[in-house]
């Protein structure tokens, strides 16, 4: 099966922003107003997906 990721059905929209494993406990925290979170998977993937 071949998808085309360049092509979206819909736009995003809102406020995002990049998760750092850093900031975790203070977003679970405080659960700021941010519409998503952009999660880069090449920052998990060291230390064989381990946390």
């Amino acid at each position: 099966m071949n998808i085309d990721f360049t092509t979206f059905s819909h736009a995003l929209s809102g406020h995002g922003l990049s998760l750092r494993s850093d900031h975790i406990p203070e977003i679970l925290q405080t659960k700021p107003v941010v519409d998503w979170f952009e999660v880069i998977t090449e920052n998990y993937m060291h230390n064989r997906g381990e946390y």
